[in-house]
């Protein structure tokens, strides 16, 4: 049996009809778009990664881009920090 799901604000504007994240409608509107690189933890500790982010919360930054293998180092996936900041659900978008 499947229980409730919580849907982040990210996803609801998809199930209220309008598909574009806020980086895509800023796009499509020519309004400056604003991203900043979030160097991912060499740890696979969730806490640390949505805590960078939260750090860099601003109204203008609509997006964080997550690079895999930053300086040649091993660290988290870029695609997995992608996840936990989209399930964090902080109002940026995960980009990569």
């Amino acid at each position: 049996m499947i229980g409730p799901t919580h849907v982040p604000s990210s996803e609801a504007s998809i199930l209220a009809g309008d598909p574009r994240s806020r980086f895509n409608r800023w796009l499509d509107e020519g309004r400056p778009v604003i991203t900043v690189e979030l160097a991912v933890p060499a740890t696979v500790a969730h806490d640390v990664i949505i805590e960078q982010a939260k750090a860099l919360l601003r109204p203008e930054i609509v997006g964080v881009n997550i690079t895999d293998g930053l300086r040649g180092r091993p660290a988290m996936s870029s695609i997995a920090a992608a996840a936990i900041l989209t399930h964090a659900d902080l109002g940026v978008e995960p980009i990569l």
